[in-house]
């Protein structure tokens, strides 16, 4: 079990999970975390005209993907281990998958939250200044009226 643990966590830090700490909350705070997705850093980098230049060749990239590492610790649970099966851990990568989609989901929702606090924060302050405004007021017409006795 702590080798799939192993797997889940590697499976995470390699296809492009990343957490990034928000202001405003404890570190560590689980409600802090973003996940960003690879796709979404390389759009990043293309809208801010970050040019990516290869450094490798051909033969070292197809070398590289070879000794993925996340696909040989599959293959070792799956064949050396026998600790699950091809299906088993599809299965995990769509959960996985469905996960950090709901993350991202929950993410966006409460940004959205937050923007409708703080805008009802803003028209409560204005309400109260409104109140306080007219209640100067009518005290106001109240003393004139009352020196006019």
């Amino acid at each position: 079990m702590k080798k799939l643990i192993l797997f889940f966590g590697l499976f995470l830090l390699v296809a492009g999970a990343s957490c990034q700490q928000q202001g405003g909350n404890a570190p560590g705070d689980p409600a802090t975390v973003e996940v960003i997705s690879v796709e979404n850093f390389a759009q990043d980098i293309a809208a801010e005209g970050i040019q990516v230049v290869d450094v490798r060749t051909q033969e070292e990239v197809d070398a590289w993907i070879k000794r993925d590492p996340i696909e040989l610790f599959r293959a070792r649970l799956v064949q050396d281990y026998g600790l699950a099966s091809d299906e088993e851990l599809a299965a995990l990568e769509n959960k996985i998958d469905q996960l950090i989609e709901l993350c991202n989901q929950l993410n966006r929702e409460n940004q959205s939250l937050k923007a409708d606090s703080a805008r009802w924060q803003r028209e409560r302050e204005e309400l109260i200044n409104k109140n306080a405004m007219a209640r100067d007021k009518v005290e106001a017409m109240l003393n004139r009226l009352r020196a006019m006795e």
